[in-house]
């Protein structure tokens, strides 16, 4: 078990957070990572203080990692573990807030659920920085197909968009084009989802 005492604690050689490992984060405190970091499903992050993904770090959740903490991104998130492809999902049941030295990584294989990352976001999440989609499989789109990329509440929006091309596509040299939309959530308040679409 972890349990950030003080205002910060820094972690700068790789590491990975097991399924069943405990870190504590109080409100107040950061856990600040720096390098090459594995979170596998079932790591339990608690607490009311903030993960911080610093500018030279690659954090890596796996497939349905979920983090019961504030997550500040300025370094390389990437959706998924480093073998689990596209389709998996970050649950994150507090803030998220992406800096704008920080990038999200996407993997999209398709329009399914099932086929692209996700991440949902139970609170606010503040955008800046760079959206990056690697899109898999240039076969399974139509035109006007459309994969919810970030279910939250939707504060700012992402500064840089790569992976834009997916190819041919219904015999046109398609792309993927990013928007913001509101939406409206089981409990009716107002909500704001990051979507992809193919054009």
């Amino acid at each position: 078990a972890l349990s950030v005492s003080g205002a910060s604690c820094r972690i700068y050689s790789h590491a990975r957070f097991r399924a069943g490992s405990n870190t504590t984060i109080p409100n107040g405190s950061e856990l600040e990572v720096h390098s090459l970091v594995f979170i596998d499903n079932g790591a339990n992050f608690n607490g009311a203080g903030d993960l911080h993904v610093a500018s030279t770090a690659n954090v890596f959740p796996g497939d349905d990692a979920t983090l019961d903490v504030n997550v500040r991104n300025s370094g390389d998130l990437r959706v998924g573990g480093l073998f689990d492809g596209a389709g998996a999902r970050l649950f994150l049941n507090d803030d998220f807030e992406q800096t704008s030295t920080g990038t999200l990584h996407i993997d999209i294989a398709g329009p399914s659920a099932s086929e692209y990352d996700r991440v949902v976001v139970d609170e606010d999440a503040t955008l800046a920085g760079t959206l990056d989609m690697n899109s898999q499989d240039t076969s399974a789109y139509d035109i006007g197909d459309r994969m919810k990329l970030v279910n939250a509440a939707v504060n700012g929006t992402f500064e840089t968009i790569a992976g834009l091309s997916v190819g041919v596509v219904d015999g046109l040299n398609a792309s993927l084009a990013v928007y913001y939309e509101d939406t409206v959530a089981v409990n009716f308040a107002d909500n704001t989802a990051v979507y992809a679409r193919v054009t």
